[in-house]
C-alpha cells in the first residue's frame, strides 16, 4: 500500500512537471510567432516592389 501512494505521488509530481514544462514551451512558441507577425506587419516594403 506504501508503495503504491508513493508511486502515485511521484507520477503526480512528473505529470506536473510535464504540464510546467510543456506550457512553456508553448508560451515561448507563441510569443515567437507573435513576434514575428509584428515584423512582418511593420516592415517597409523594399524597392522593387510596385
Amino acid at each position: 500500500m506504501y508503495g503504491a501512494s508513493e508511486t502515485t505521488a511521484g507520477g503526480a509530481v512528473l505529470a506536473a512537471t510535464g504540464l510546467a514544462t510543456g506550457s512553456m514551451v508553448l508560451a515561448a512558441v507563441g510569443l515567437l510567432l507573435a513576434g514575428l507577425a509584428m515584423m512582418a506587419l511593420l516592415r517597409r516594403p523594399g524597392q522593387h516592389r510596385p
